[in-house]
This record gives C-alpha cells, sequence and structure tokens, in this order.
C-alpha cells in the first residue's frame, strides 16, 4: 500500500492566476503603494517596453503613473575619479521605446477594451495617442502649488458622496489643461504665472470598448479621490461586466461604482440618481455577498437587500427625477474583495428590446421589397400563340 502511494504522481497543483493589471514603472506617483495596500495584484511594466505590443496583450488595466520617464541618472553609467568625470555611457539596458509605436500601442489597447490611467507628467503619451488636451497658451506646466476647491462630477461625486473637495497641488509646473474631450469629472480654478485660471482636472475619455482616466492630482496617497481612480481602472472588468447587466434591457445607465471594503470599514456609501419611472439597480459580488440599503433623499429605507446571490438585480420605481443614497455591508468578514453596481433607468420588458426591433424592421423592409419587386417587376410575357 505504502509502495503503490509513493508511486503515484503527485496531484497537479493548479497554476496561479496571472495578474491582469500592470503598473509602468514611475517616480512622483505611488500607484504601486496603493495597489499593494489594496491587496490588487499587479506587474510592473519597464518603460523600454511600452512600444511592444505583447506587452500589452496579458492586462486588462494598465496604470502610467507620474514621471514614467527614468530620470538622466537611471540611464548612463557614470566612472569618475576624485572630483574628475573619467567616462560617461548610456546604460546596456537602457532603451528609448519609439513614441509613434508606443501610441499605436496604447490605442489599440484602449479600443480593444482596456482600462488605462495616466497622470500628471505622463500625459504626453496620451497627448500622442489622441490629443484629448488643450493648454492655455499651448503649454501645459503653468500648475502653482497651492489650495485647489475643486468640483467632483457623475461618478466621482457619487462615489464620494460630496460635489467639492479641496485638493493641495504640492509643487509648481504641475500639468493644467484647458479643456479636454471626454467626461470631466473634476474642475477647479487655480493660480498660474499668468494669474487664475481654471479646468478640468480629471477626466474619463471612452475609446472603443474601453476607459481612459486621466488626473493632474496625484499628491495623496490614501483619499476617497484616490481610491476612486484606483478601483475605476482596476476594477473596469467587474464594471463592464455589470453594466452589461442594464445594456441587455437596453436602459439608460445613470451611475457605475466599483469599490471594496477596506480593513475596519463596516458599510461603504454612494449615491446614485434615479429618473421618473422604473431604475433598476444591478450589482456583482463575485467574491463575497453583501447587504445592500437603499435611502431616499429624506434618508427613509426604500429597499434592503441581503441575498447570498453573487449577482442581481431590484428595480426602484420614483416618482421624479432625484437620488438616493446607497449604503453596502459586508456579509463576511472578508476584506478587500471588488464588489460594483450599476444603476440605469427605463422600463424591462423585453432583453435588447432595440436589438430585437431592429432586425424586425429590418426583416419587414426585406420582405416589403421583395413583395414590391414582384408586383412592379415581375416576369412579363410576350408573343403569338398559335391556334
Amino acid at each position: 500500500m505504502a509502495a503503490a502511494l509513493a508511486a503515484a504522481p503527485a496531484a497537479a497543483v493548479p497554476p496561479a492566476a496571472a495578474n491582469t493589471v500592470a503598473v509602468v514603472k514611475g517616480r512622483y506617483d505611488d500607484v504601486e503603494l496603493v495597489l499593494s495596500t489594496y491587496k490588487i495584484p499587479f506587474d510592473t511594466i519597464e518603460y523600454r517596453d511600452l512600444d511592444n505590443e505583447e506587452t500589452y496583450k496579458k492586462y486588462r488595466s494598465i496604470f502610467f503613473p507620474c514621471g514614467v520617464v527614468p530620470s538622466m541618472n537611471e540611464r548612463i553609467n557614470l566612472v569618475a575619479q576624485r572630483n574628475r568625470i573619467q567616462s560617461v555611457s548610456l546604460k546596456d539596458d537602457f532603451r528609448e521605446p519609439g513614441k509613434d509605436a508606443t501610441a499605436r500601442c496604447i490605442r489599440d489597447f484602449a479600443e480593444g477594451g482596456g482600462a488605462l490611467y495616466f497622470s500628471g507628467y505622463a500625459f504626453d503619451l496620451l497627448q500622442r495617442a489622441y490629443s484629448p488636451f488643450l493648454f492655455h497658451d499651448g503649454f501645459p506646466h503653468v500648475g502653482l502649488p497651492g489650495r485647489i476647491e475643486s468640483k467632483l462630477m457623475h461618478d466621482i461625486s457619487r462615489f464620494c458622496v460630496k460635489t467639492k473637495m479641496a485638493l493641495y497641488m504640492e509643487h509648481s509646473g504641475w500639468i493644467a489643461p484647458r479643456a479636454a474631450m471626454g467626461e470631466v469629472i473634476v474642475s477647479g480654478k487655480y493660480d498660474t504665472p499668468r494669474g487664475e485660471k481654471s479646468g478640468p482636472l480629471s477626466v474619463l475619455i471612452r475609446k472603443g470598448d474601453g476607459e481612459i482616466l486621466y488626473t493632474s492630482y496625484h499628491s495623496t496617497v490614501f483619499s476617497d479621490f484616490r481610491r476612486f481612480n484606483i478601483y475605476r481602472i482596476a476594477g473596469s472588468p467587474l464594471l463592464k461586466r455589470t453594466a452589461a447587466m442594464a445594456e441587455r434591457w437596453d436602459q439608460t445607465i445613470t451611475g457605475k461604482i466599483v469599490d471594496a471594503f477596506h480593513s475596519g470599514e463596516n458599510h461603504r456609501m454612494y449615491y446614485l440618481n434615479l429618473g421618473r419611472g422604473n431604475n433598476t439597480v444591478y450589482y456583482q459580488t463575485p467574491d463575497a455577498p453583501m447587504q445592500i440599503d437603499v435611502f431616499d433623499e429624506k434618508m427613509s429605507l426604500i429597499v434592503s437587500r441581503d441575498s447570498f446571490d453573487r449577482s442581481g438585480s431590484f428595480d426602484i420605481v420614483y416618482g421624479d427625477s432625484g437620488y438616493c443614497f446607497v449604503r453596502v455591508y459586508p456579509s463576511t468578514r472578508q476584506r478587500f474583495r471588488m464588489f460594483a453596481l450599476v444603476s440605469a433607468h427605463g422600463p424591462r420588458i423585453i432583453p435588447h428590446a432595440n436589438l430585437l426591433l431592429k432586425i424586425g424592421l429590418g426583416v419587414a423592409a426585406v420582405f416589403a421589397i421583395a413583395v414590391l419587386k414582384r408586383l412592379f417587376f415581375g416576369r412579363r410575357y410576350s408573343g403569338r400563340f398559335g391556334m
């Protein structure tokens, strides 16, 4: 018996799942620290590999933090004796990635459904790919240190449950766009060498099936502002799957939240918009169940859902346009497991009703053309008939 057990092959150990999140090595934005604190596994990408399309194929979310271009002392070998420089040479492993090839890789990744984060000085990579920014007097580095009373809009406002937030810029020359394509989610007024200016501080840009988040502000390491940015990109696949539940019914999506419970937290709260008539809240909690309570504007309970289903939805019929507060509670002791909420407005009658309507109209059009052709262009006969 013992010999038979010894001869038996060892049970196969399943390989560890590959990371789907990557961070380009940077200097000024502590994305790696935040991801590690949030227990989100990631790989590190070197600057020299940014023009290689194979680099991008393994990931669904990539962070380009401020300062991805290596500093000069990381690029060169310096040999000196006492106070005299003997030689200066480029390091053997340093390579400047092709700018056009890098821009093409970024575009292909975004339009193929990837999620991308850019902050601060990494704007130039995004600018080369899509040219989404306009700058005051054509110069990006105009921001001065100081306090900014920023305005929060759309999903970041729903996530933080506030419309204003004080931001503190710690250095001169930060990137200050005058305007940007996409959905501006944070804006503010700030000082520059040419007086007070205003413009977007964070923006969401949708390209193809992907989403790009750019933020000028990255000074804080842990805040709801930073938390929204990190989870929006790292949790993009989960958020997409949840949004697809609303798209199945052709509803209008009114809010998207992706988050996780951290150590010491017994709930999280957000707000979501409600329209007149039927509204639906979709949720996905793939790793751990949770309880969802929905309150109206006066904090009166509307719906309470406590279920061990990892995916589901519930409807809220509302008499007027407004908003609701959503409190989410963990049902287990597990933490740092991502979940997603998506709110949508509109009736749920037939799945993919618009698509079915288009198909029906297309079939009807083909049938009508066939009938008209038969009536007006049918075969005609001519000639004599003998007796």
